[in-house]
């Protein structure tokens, strides 16, 4: 069962001036802040976060010094607190080096308090970063960084927005995306699990594959490492589209034919560093032998989708359109209620026969004189019930109802 972020939140504030970030997550002890997070290079002895992103993030200490020279971080942990101040220029200048004439690369502390108990609603962390760079300056100055911005950290952390999780971008709260495939009764989604390895190095491997809403910016593979998005709505081959007979299987180049297409792939290790994702953690490694495992089952899952949809497309514009009747009837799902299915089900020939076709429409114009004498021979009041009668006096006339 996951566990719960509820009452948890971040904020985020990026302004020309300053970039602030905080949350109640917790805080950062001052030994693990001492011994680890604010070291350089990573220690061997660096102890593993269970199913994290990382050891202390996504390259948190570069990710603050490209933005600004001037870094402030309060943090109030179980049993400690700290305050850091750190002024990059002048932290990088000759003068500071030791007795030996070393250069020192460590921070220090402005304010340090251990052995405390700190109650959980007090722990937090705070991070101000001023003097930004010019570059840094300018892009939180674009118009269009804000959305820009809500947009990554929506997609990027989708998984623990669902889970609870809180994220405020300036003064929009993000809003939780659930992750769905049609499912019902004729059509059920492939959904399958598989563990790689043994151990902390063990990977547990989710695949979900099916169809959703028709819309190509959103049709495609979506790849989670540790919950974190790292491959959205992807296409080509890196997911398996375009291949060629590969191990008996061979998948088309996506267009719109599969617009309806939804593939997610999860990826959980409780160590982070036996997932398939590249050094920078922001998309897949293809050389990873565990994905390339992967891969090929996903590209598995495709085949017997890109088939239903082939027969839907064929199926466009004939007078009797079960399929795409079958299609719009079904329900979206969340992914953590989808039916486990070595393959995706699609409705048989005979089901398909006894499915009620969709309905049309049929329009036409009169003269509203005459459409006004059609009402009161019919004892109807607006133009579509007039419609309707005449069709369905026509249709009696026939000898067809």
């Amino acid at each position: 069962k996951e566990s719960t972020f509820e009452n948890l939140h971040i904020s985020i504030e990026a302004t020309p001036a300053s970039f602030v970030i905080a949350d109640n997550c917790g805080g950062i002890e001052v030994a693990i802040a001492r011994d680890y997070a604010f070291r350089f290079g990573r220690p061997k002895e660096t102890p593993n976060l269970s199913h994290s992103i990382g050891k202390f993030g996504v390259g948190m200490k570069r990710a603050f010094f490209k933005m600004g020279s001037v870094i402030n971080i309060i943090s109030t942990a179980p049993t400690s607190s700290f305050t850091m101040g750190i002024d990059v220029d002048k932290w990088v200048l000759p003068e500071n080096v030791d007795s030996e004439g070393r250069e020192v690369w460590d921070f220090n502390f402005d304010k340090v308090e251990e052995g405390c108990i700190n109650s959980p609603d007090k722990t937090q962390t705070l991070i101000t970063i001023t003097s930004l760079h010019k570059s840094i300056s300018e892009e939180f100055s674009s118009p269009s960084f804000h959305s820009r911005l809500v947009r990554a950290v929506e997609s990027a952390h989708l998984k623990a927005i669902e889970r609870g999780l809180s994220i405020r971008i300036g003064e929009t709260d993000l809003s939780l995306r659930q992750l769905t495939l049609l499912q019902s009764q004729l059509i059920k989604p492939h959904s399958s699990e598989l563990t790689i390895g043994v151990g902390e190095k063990a990977v547990r491997v989710r695949i979900y594959a099916g169809i959703e809403e028709q819309k190509l910016s959103e049709c495609g593979w979506y790849v989670f490492c540790n919950d974190r998005l790292i491959v959205q709505a992807d296409r080509t081959s890196l997911t398996g589209w375009g291949t060629d007979e590969e191990e008996g299987v061979d998948i088309p180049k996506a267009h719109y034919q599969f617009a309806r297409f939804r593939g997610f792939v999860f990826f959980d290790a409780v160590d982070a560093e036996a997932l398939p994702w590249n050094t920078t953690k922001n998309g897949v490694d293809p050389e990873s032998p565990i994905y390339q495992a992967v891969r090929l089952r996903m590209i598995n899952s495709m085949r017997p989708i890109i088939d239903f949809l082939n027969a839907v497309d064929k199926e466009l514009g004939s007078d009797e359109a079960r399929l795409q009747a079958i299609v719009n009837s079904a329900p979206s799902v969340p992914l953590r209620i989808v039916t486990p299915n070595a393959t995706f089900v699609s409705p048989t020939p005979e089901q398909i026969q006894q499915t009620t076709p969709r309905e049309g429409r049929v329009t036409y114009s009169a003269a509203q004189d005459k459409l006004d004498i059609a009402k009161k021979m019919l004892g109807v009041t607006s133009n579509k019930a007039v419609g309707e009668a005449t069709f369905n006096y026509f249709l009696r006339a026939n000898g067809d109802e």
